[in-house]
């Protein structure tokens, strides 16, 4: 990764040019800032520029066998740390380093995508529900590392992805590395939470905070490589995702695109407005068949509660901005002009009717509970099962006249 693949962000790029021209450069930096405005691969450009024997004035040569190294992620003195599933305890006394186990899978996963985002790389893992994070032991190996003279002779470099998922003990352990650095370590930690780092740790590193990609230069770099795309549902991407590029990315390579979401959301959201009515059936899309509403409410809630957490929390996300839309068209604001879903038969302006002034409060805090709820590992198929009900009784709610 070089600073001219960078998108964004120019001042930081200048700056860390500069830091390293003119050898004063931090031995703890702290990364943060917007989601998705590239903060990893800033940090790969950054090493790379470091490493490079020839390097420019902007950026390094690409050519030498440091750049070469580095293009493959597989640079000696470059070292990563980042979120992994806990393993099972064993009686082992030796200590191991995840990180180091995991590698080859995030070695690949960055590769092809460098802002690869965290709920990405917990899908690859196959976390489901589990929680990831980085444990004391990741730390101790990372700091015995750089106790160590480099193998190049130079420096080390210690990249610390997604910092605040370290636990406390691990926050704990980093601290006197932060405080007595070996010469020539670097330690540069990203984080799109800072907020949940130690307050003792932020104050032993260089904060860069990194603002949003400009939705001009995401639109044109999309546009450039997937010119088959539409420029408004690029447009379209950009603004639903808050000129996020890993989450553009991460629709234009249909991953878990818009409209996969959106007809998750279509047959959820029948079943819910059903549901009213136990005894209700209705006709299945793909069999044709008559099925009974509950049954298959449920089985749809067990289906989602096997996916990672993440992903249940990103549905509902979604959700909650169809939700909104649908309120919003209402009054014809310009707002709704965002989503944009007509499949399965589904009428947006039919949808809209069932949202009105009466009950879209109750509609968000259920929403917003079950977002907190998931947040804190509650029981997702319990909870989904739930929030089907409660919606499906709320879309049927007659207009009163209080306040809301």
């Amino acid at each position: 990764m070089y600073f001219k693949n960078i998108l964004g962000n120019q001042a930081i790029k200048s700056l860390l040019s500069k830091e390293i021209a003119d050898n004063r450069i931090p031995h703890g930096q702290l990364f943060t800032g917007a989601s998705g405005s590239g903060k990893l691969p800033m940090a790969l450009a950054f090493s790379t520029y470091l490493f490079c024997k020839n390097k420019t004035n902007l950026d390094a040569c690409g050519k030498c066998s440091s750049c070469i190294k580095m293009l493959k992620l597989t640079h000696p003195d470059l070292h990563f740390v980042y979120p992994t599933i806990s393993p099972k305890t064993t009686s082992s006394k030796k200590l191991i380093s995840e990180s180091k186990k995991y590698f080859p899978a995030f070695q690949k996963a960055v590769l092809k995508n460098p802002y690869l985002s965290v709920q990405e790389w917990g899908k690859l893992l196959g976390s489901n529900n589990k929680r990831s994070g980085i444990r004391k032991s990741d730390i101790l190996v990372m700091c015995k590392l750089a106790s160590l003279r480099s193998y190049e002779g130079v420096y080390k470099v210690f990249i610390i992805w997604c910092a605040e998922k370290m636990n406390p003990e691990a926050s704990s352990a980093l601290l006197k590395s932060l405080e007595e650095p070996t010469s020539k370590t670097i330690f540069i930690l990203i984080s799109d939470h800072y907020h949940n780092l130690l307050t003792t740790i932020r104050s032993r590193v260089q904060t860069k905070n990194f603002k949003k990609i400009d939705a001009d230069i995401i639109l044109k770099t999309i546009n450039t490589n997937h010119p088959e795309l539409d420029v408004e549902l690029i447009k379209d991407y950009i603004i639903e995702s808050d000129c996020n590029y890993s989450s553009v990315l991460n629709s234009v390579n249909s991953d878990l695109g818009a409209d996969e979401s959106c007809d998750e959301f279509i047959k959820w959201i029948r079943l819910c407005f059903l549901s009213a009515n136990k005894k209700a059936k209705f006709v299945d899309p793909d069999t044709k068949e008559k099925k009974p509403v509950i049954p298959t409410l449920i089985d749809w809630c067990n289906n989602i509660s096997d996916l990672e957490r993440d992903l249940q929390i990103m549905f509902l996300i979604k959700a909650s901005e169809i939700f909104r839309e649908g309120f919003l068209l209402n009054y014809e604001s310009v707002l709704t002009k965002r989503t944009n879903i007509s499949k399965l038969d589904f009428n947006m302006a039919n949808f809209s009717q069932h949202i009105k002034n009466h009950n879209i409060c109750e509609i968000f805090s259920l929403l917003n509970n079950s977002y907190y709820c998931l947040h804190r590992y509650a029981n997702s198929k319990i909870l989904f099962l739930d929030l089907s009900l409660c919606l499906g009784k709320l879309l049927h709610k007659e207009k009163s006249y209080g306040v809301c």
